[in-house]
This record gives C-alpha cells, sequence and structure tokens, in this order.
C-alpha cells in the first residue's frame, strides 16, 4: 500500500493530488474518512517537502541568531524592613509599588544608574520589581534586580534600595515631627494644669481665712440682742456659707485637675513607649549580594518554542503555497 501511494505520487501529476474547488478533504465522521483526510494532508507536506524544510530552517535559523545575541541575565535580591510609626507601617507596599511605577521616579533611577537619557521609563521598570515575600511569608519586602553583569544587578538593586529609603526618611521625619508636636503639646497641657492647681490652692487658702474670720464674727455675736445684730449675723452666715460652697467647688475642680494630670503623664509614657519600641526607621534587612549564576536566557527552552513555531510556519507556508498553485491551475485552465 505504501509503495503504490509512493509510485502514485512520483509518477502522476500534481493537479490529481491537489484538491479541486469541487474537492475538499472528506468530511465523513468514520475511520476511512479520517485516514483519507490524514492521508491528504500528508501528501501535500510531502510534495512540498523541500519548501518545508527550507522554512523550517530559515525560521529556525533566524530564532538561533536571534537566542544567541541574547544578553545574558543576572539577578539579586535585597530584603527591606518597612518601618513603622506607633507601630503602624510607615507605607503600605501597595503605594511604595505605586510610587516605584511613577515616570518621575523611574527617570531618576535612570539618572542614579548613569543610563541614556533618552531611555524609554518601561525598560527601566522591568530592571525591577518589588513585592512581598510570599515564599517565607514574611513582612519583609523584596526588591529584585536584573543586569547584564552581575555587578549591573547589583546597583540596580541598590540604587532602588535608596531611593525607598530616602522617601522613608521623608515620611519617618515628617510623622516623628508631627509626634514631638503632640508630646509638646501635652506637656504644655500638663504645665497648665499644675499651674491651675496650685493657684486653685491659693484661692482654697484665701477661703480659709475667709471661713474663720466669718465663722469669728458669727461667734461674737452669739447672743443677739437686736434686730440689727440678727441682720448683720445673717449676713456673715450667708458669706461663711458661700465662701463654704466656694471651697467645695475649687476643691472638686483640683480633683478633676489632678485627674487630668494623672492623664497627661500617662499618654506622654505612652507615646514615649511607642517611640522606644514601637517607632523604628526603614531598614535593609538583607544586603544585595553579586549573583554568582546567570537566570537566562533559557537557552533551550526558547530553542524548543523556536521548532515548534518553525514546524508550524513551516506546514502552514506548503498549505499556502498548495492553494495558491491549485488556484492559478484553475484559472490557466478556464482561460483555455
Amino acid at each position: 500500500m505504501a509503495q503504490a501511494t509512493f509510485m502514485f505520487l512520483q509518477n502522476n501529476d500534481q493537479s490529481a493530488l491537489t484538491p479541486t474547488n469541487n474537492q475538499i478533504p472528506p468530511t465523513d465522521t468514520s475511520k476511512n474518512s479520517d485516514e483519507i483526510n490524514v492521508l491528504w494532508y500528508l501528501l501535500i507536506v510531502w510534495r512540498r517537502k523541500w519548501l518545508v524544510l527550507s522554512v523550517f530552517f530559515i525560521i529556525l535559523l533566524g530564532f538561533g541568531i536571534k537566542i544567541s545575541m541574547m544578553s545574558p541575565i543576572f539577578k539579586t535580591t535585597a530584603l527591606i524592613k518597612i518601618g513603622k510609626i506607633r507601630n503602624e507601617k510607615i507605607e503600605e507596599n501597595g503605594n511604595i509599588k505605586a510610587f516605584f511605577s511613577e515616570t518621575v521616579v523611574l527617570e531618576k533611577i535612570a539618572d542614579s544608574l548613569n543610563l541614556a537619557e533618552d531611555i524609554n521609563t518601561a525598560s527601566v521598570a522591568k530592571m525591577f520589581t518589588i513585592s512581598e515575600d510570599n515564599i517565607n511569608k514574611s513582612e519583609f519586602l523584596v526588591i529584585s534586580g536584573n543586569g547584564e553583569t552581575p555587578s549591573d544587578a547589583l546597583k540596580v538593586v541598590q540604587v532602588v534600595s535608596e531611593h525607598l529609603l530616602g522617601r522613608h526618611s521623608v515620611l519617618f521625619d515628617n510623622a516623628k515631627h508631627i509626634i514631638d508636636i503632640e508630646i509638646d503639646l501635652l506637656n504644655r497641657g500638663r504645665e497648665k494644669t499644675k499651674q491651675d492647681i496650685q493657684l486653685m490652692k491659693s484661692e482654697i487658702t484665701q477661703l480659709d481665712q475667709e471661713i474663720k474670720y466669718y465663722q469669728s464674727e458669727v461667734d461674737k455675736r452669739s447672743k443677739i440682742e437686736s434686730d440689727g445684730q440678727g441682720r448683720i449675723v445673717e449676713s456673715y452666715l450667708d458669706l461663711l456659707k458661700d465662701a463654704k460652697t466656694n471651697k467645695q467647688d475649687k476643691l472638686t475642680t483640683i480633683k478633676n485637675l489632678e485627674y487630668d494630670l494623672m492623664n497627661f503623664d500617662i499618654t506622654v509614657l505612652k507615646l514615649k513607649y511607642e517611640l522606644g519600641k514601637d517607632t523604628y526607621f526603614t531598614k535593609v534587612e538583607t544586603a544585595p549580594v553579586l549573583p554568582q549564576f546567570k537566570i537566562g536566557p533559557k537557552r533551550k527552552q526558547l530553542a524548543i518554542q523556536s521548532g515548534i513555531v518553525a514546524i508550524f510556519v513551516s506546514l502552514i507556508t506548503s498549505f499556502v503555497v498548495e492553494y495558491l498553485a491549485h488556484c492559478k491551475k484553475n484559472y490557466s485552465y478556464k482561460s483555455n
């Protein structure tokens, strides 16, 4: 069967194997129909084998040249511990990523790396990545950098880290300044409260003297002999009552001020504690090092992918050429 097919392909005219406008590959769902379909395509490929091979090797050669010209890729990383202020991150990871996607920031990074002035910022963005530490599930931020040499990759990570530390230095100082102002206001309020307490105590001392005086005047007139003396005693009693009421109000005010003073102290101590323990600056936890091995390009994988593409394109080309040849022959036949 195979020998007969081969002889048929060699000895017959090409048009005998080329589908015409009314000859299309059978579409019957039977097993024989599937075999005929496959044979029909194989015959076309065999007829155009030199074209298939030529296109295949040309594409493969082109991909091979391109792959061989690809620059090596080295990668290194740094772990960054994001600083906190009163146990709150200086900046969330999402905001950090958004900041480093801004054109102005990418231009500054390019300038720090001494790259060409006309370099595309999109190319600069591809030189580094900022991500969470999903591998170790830690709170660290991972900054990765790529370069054609180990020193280039190291420089990228160092520059990006420096820009992040510089940004966080400003944010940290601003937040720290606000906290310092808050502590200063609390201390001023505390001093004002202490002064108010001292003033109240001085007024209470004055009221004690007045109470003592009014009481003595009332005691002198314990024996009332006339209506005039009664009215005088009554006025002293009113003054004595007002003085005692005023004293009690001031004693209550002092207690409230002393409570406020205690709250001032507690709040100031809490802020200082948070500044000492829960407030710290962003730092590089693990510094980047020179990478020893390149991570790309993955030439073997690219070669396999190139081969698949070359096979696909060469087969499609053979079918297209066969179809065009058939159309040309039909046109010539109808013309004659």
